[in-house]
């Protein structure tokens, strides 16, 4: 919902509700969640929220974890340019 809101946010320059939607997304990141939100950041460039995901999925137990769930395999079939950024960080 929080996604949706936040593409909605950025549709009609609504900044104030762009950061909160933001805070929600980074407060139910998990290792299941991270790379559907990551790749969610990209495409919306949310930049801190990016950064974000990318911490966490570079710590060595998220990462190993991370690249087994359906999220990790659609970001890399999306989006090449997330993927060589990760590759850079660990």
């Amino acid at each position: 919902m929080f996604q949706d809101l936040r593409a909605a946010a950025d549709w009609y320059a609504l900044d104030r509700l762009k950061v909160i939607c933001a805070q929600k997304l980074w407060e139910k990141v998990s290792v299941d969640t991270v790379a559907t939100t990551l790749g969610w950041a990209e495409t919306y460039n949310c930049q801190e929220l990016k950064n974000k995901c990318i911490d966490f999925f570079v710590v060595e137990e998220n990462c190993k974890k991370a690249m087994f769930t359906y999220g990790y395999v659609l970001m890399v079939l999306k989006s090449i340019e997330i993927i060589v950024e990760l590759k850079n960080r660990i």
